[in-house]
């Protein structure tokens, strides 16, 4: 505005500003918006210019950031015929991808972009020139277009075996498990690339592979079944840690979901960009209800809220309040009924947060480390843990003392196939693209709006008839909605050039038809064409990538070997080209093989495999051989045991341990899974699992649920000098009243055996001594197989990671006692000697490294017994 204005002050900061700067270099001036031309070409010089800019127009990408290709446009065409001295350079020449993908890239646009549709021509200046010689022509060079037919029955057989657990919902589905098996073939398979910085052809690896996605849809099922597959997946530059902000937010949401009484994490998130309020509403929110807690003011400004009172001020608080109280409503029905991972994945959809923090600096990072919460959330119910409450309490102990995120995805990154959007992939390059679901059908949906805005035309809303109430367009909005449409194809074309150029040496396209005949018959419309342009009404009303790109290849001499019915004509350009391709269809069929390979005949590798052995008379062997290969099929894993359980252990979950005198350290653990019901193997978990509410006609409370109750209790009570009975009721109608522990399981809460336990010995050193006393302290270790299973060798070292949490400890000067409580009914205490000693020398020996201190003491507290029992 004061570059603009022709006051003295204006045009002395103009001139100052001009004169300060010597040359002006824009980069990716395809990306520049109006106002940034407005200032940049202000203090630049006219004659002689100083301005140098660079980019690409068929880059330009960014329109819903009010990117302008038009001002590059302008200056390209206009650069290139004026009289003065402005000066146009053509870069044509593509250094980084293959002669293929160079061909394969012009055989597209030739044939999509010109001013009609494209905004630009597509013609010798434009089109790109293979400039990266230095490749090796044992290098792969043939494109793929995967197509998965979502409804193609026909390839299905009762003579071919099928795999009963495989099945495939929706189309998305089939898309990803047909990349992600191609993607795995390759690797396996061996098939080489050219190293460029080593100079020399290597074997392809998950690194050297990227997918590329109009969006991220459908990241929630490609994370699912890449990790389903066996094919690692990783997002850039994760740093996966919860100290960073949108971690904090994110577990603040979670916490107020599962009880929004909580001060802290609710005015976390009423802060954070989720909400969005400012200091002054949130001190608003407060003044006018001092009383409670803050939950009830924010309810209470909402119930109370008085439309034609308000004021401005107010009406923009309410409506951020509304919209809050929905999605907090929408969340905590949706915690109780469904699994935590699709909660969290609906908060990312619902809030717009996992955009939001992709925009901010290091955004890449920050949206890794929202999936690393996804991811840990599933993995946390794989465990067989469930409810929001225990997940929020373990990642809150795992933050301090555990860094297992960081380190999982610093151990994926080294090789694993980068996932990201187009937008996301500008300015990148990757050995090996694929382009998935190139039949996302474009965003239309802005065109359905009441009105539509035009730069050049200005608005066109629609008519409504007050007599006959029908809505019709008019003219104004018929003409500005053909230019948004125009402007949606160009841009979409631009976006699948950024796509096709990040390949440096060999490109996939991944969509789904139905079947084949649905997908021929959308790409024959191109024999409609004689030029080399498609016809232009064609392509404008084509609304995905992969129907372009048919088009396009249908008029190729080998699109032949695909459908050889397709009659259309090759244009000369196309016929130069030192293009090669492949459209492959898999069905489902095709997909239940180990890889999709199909051979010239059409047929999977499964029918190939089976042919193989057709008719083949089974070998005659020697006693010899007969012995070599019975002792190969009948030898056994030195440490069987060990495949029958994991790395990641619960010290409550460990099922059982052994009285051993001897071992003054530790107690062994026998692997004991034979009578394990299925859900149970590979884990040593207790027996009974909980019913659910549907199944249950009156609410039955478990020994476990009173136990944990118990412990909650136990941990919230301040250690005062005294305890008593009405303090301990207090207590528990507060956790009753903050949802913390149900009504009915209060009930059959013993308060006395708590009063009793601070009566006692112990209970009486731990008033004493509150001040070094540490409640609930988590823990994690390592701990060789070898010395934690009675069954394995001592002498192996594989590690298994033990974490658990400790009920209670002393640290003392010099010493450390450990205490637990139990609350098992009508048990000797032999018996619980029995039960517990491993768990408590485990704890002994995770205390003493973590303090480097001495246990002096380990104490089983019975509050059934009512007394103390010392290991």
């Amino acid at each position: 505005q004061i570059l603009n204005t022709d006051t003295p002050d204006g045009r002395r900061v103009k001139e100052r500003l001009k004169n300060k700067f010597k040359e002006i270099m824009v980069d990716e001036y395809q990306d520049t918006n109006q106002l940034q031309e407005t200032i940049l070409t202000t203090i630049a010089h006219k004659n002689p210019g100083n301005m140098f800019m660079v980019g690409d127009v068929k880059q330009s990408i960014y329109g819903f950031r009010l990117a302008d290709p038009g001002l590059f446009l302008k200056k390209y065409q206009s650069f290139a015929t004026d009289d003065n001295n402005d000066e146009r350079i053509i870069l044509a020449e593509n250094f980084r991808s293959m002669e293929n993908v160079t061909a394969f890239t012009n055989l597209i646009f030739s044939q999509l972009m010109d001013e009609k549709v494209g905004e630009m021509a597509y013609d010798e200046d434009a089109r790109l020139v293979y400039g990266a010689k230095y490749y090796l022509e044992e290098t792969p060079v043939k494109a793929e277009v995967l197509v998965y037919e979502s409804e193609d029955s026909s390839q299905e057989s009762d003579d071919e075996p099928v795999n009963e657990d495989f099945s495939i919902d929706n189309k998305a589905q089939g898309q990803i498990v047909m990349t992600a098996k191609r993607i795995k073939e390759l690797v396996e398979n061996g098939e080489k690339i050219y190293d460029k910085k080593q100079g020399t052809i290597r074997p392809i690896e998950y690194r050297d592979i990227a997918i590329l996605a109009p969006t991220r849809k459908n990241n929630l099922i490609l994370t699912e079944e890449f990790k389903r597959l066996g094919v690692p997946i990783f997002v850039p530059d994760a740093q996966n840690y919860f100290q960073t902000t949108e971690l904090k937010i994110m577990m603040s949401f979670l916490q107020i979901i599962d009880n929004p009484y909580q001060d802290i994490p609710l005015v976390a998130v009423l802060r954070s960009p989720i909400v969005g309020l400012k200091e002054n509403e949130l001190a608003y929110l407060r003044i006018n209800d001092k009383t409670g807690d803050y939950f009830q003011a924010v309810e209470s400004f909402y119930d109370n809220f008085e439309v034609e009172k308000a004021s401005v001020f107010a009406q923009s608080l309410y409506e951020k309040i509304a919209i809050f109280l929905k999605q907090l409503t929408e969340f905590r029905n949706m915690a109780q009924q469904n699994e935590l991972a699709s909660l969290i994945w609906k908060i990312y959809e619902e809030t717009g947060f996992l955009d939001y923090v992709g925009g901010m600096p290091g955004g890449l990072q920050r949206q890794a480390n929202l999936h690393a919460l996804y991811e840990r959330a599933a993995e946390y119910e794989e465990m067989s843990f469930k409810g929001l409450f225990q997940f929020v309490r373990f990642i809150n102990k795992m933050q301090t003392k555990n860094k297992d995120l960081s380190e999982a995805t610093t151990q994926v990154s080294d090789d694993a196939v980068t996932v990201m959007t187009i937008h996301g992939s500008k300015g990148l390059e990757f050995p090996v693209v694929f382009l998935l679901d190139a039949t996302h059908k474009f965003n239309v949906g802005d065109l359905n709006k009441p009105y539509l805005l035009n730069a050049d035309d200005g608005i066109g809303i629609s008519y409504l008839d007050p007599d006959t109430r029908v809505k019709t367009d008019t003219l104004m909005k018929v003409i500005a909605g053909e230019q948004a449409l125009k402007k949606l194809a160009a841009e979409q074309m631009r976006l699948l050039y950024v796509a096709l150029t990040r390949a440096e040496q060999q490109l996939f396209i991944v969509g789904s038809y139905k079947d084949k005949s649905e997908a021929l018959s959308k790409w024959e419309k191109a024999t409609q064409s004689e030029s080399l342009v498609l016809n232009a009404g064609i392509r404008a009303s084509v609304r995905n990538f992969m129907d372009w790109i048919g088009m396009c290849l249908t008029r190729s001499e080998i699109f032949k070997e695909v459908d050889d019915t397709v009659d259309a004509k090759e244009p000369a350009y196309i016929g130069e080209l030192p293009v090669k391709f492949e459209v492959k269809f898999y069905s489902n069929q095709d997909l239940r093989g180990e890889n999709i390979t199909l051979d010239e005949n059409g047929e999977s590798w499964l029918k190939q495999q089976l042919k193989k052995i057709e008719g083949q008379e089974p070998l005659e062997i020697n006693d010899k051989q007969y012995r070599i290969i019975d002792k190969i099929l009948q030898s056994k894993y030195p440490n069987e045991s060990l495949t029958k359980t994991t790395a990641y252990q619960a010290v409550s979950d460990l099922k059982r341990a052994f009285d051993d005198p001897d071992n003054n350290m530790m107690q062994s653990l026998e692997i004991d899974w034979q009578d394990q019901a299925p859900q149970g193997i590979n884990r040593y978990v207790q027996g009974e699992l909980k019913l659910p509410k549907f199944m249950t006609t009156k609410v039955k409370v478990s020994p476990a649920q009173v136990g944990t109750a118990t412990h909650l209790l136990l941990q919230k009570l301040p250690l005062d000098d005294e305890v008593t009975l009405e303090e301990l009721m207090q207590l528990l109608s507060q956790l009753v009243e903050d949802k913390l522990i149900t009504t009915e399981v209060a009930k059959e809460i013993n308060l006395d055996q708590i009063k009793n336990f601070y009566a006692s010995d112990l209970g009486r050193t731990v008033l004493e001594n509150k001040d070094k006393v540490k409640r609930e302290l988590p823990f994690a270790m390592i701990i060789p197989a070898g010395r934690l299973f009675s069954n394995v060798d001592n002498d192996v070292e594989q590690p298994i990671l033990v974490h658990g949490i400790i009920d209670g400890l002393i640290e003392l000067d010099d010493e450390v006692i450990i205490f637990d409580y139990k609350t098992d009914h009508h048990t000797s205490k032999d018996k619980l000697i029995e039960n517990y000693r491993g768990q408590l020398n485990l704890y002994a020996m995770a205390v003493e490294s973590m303090l480097n201190k001495k246990v002096s003491q380990k104490i089983i507290y019975s509050l059934d017994l009512g007394k103390s029992i010392v290991l």
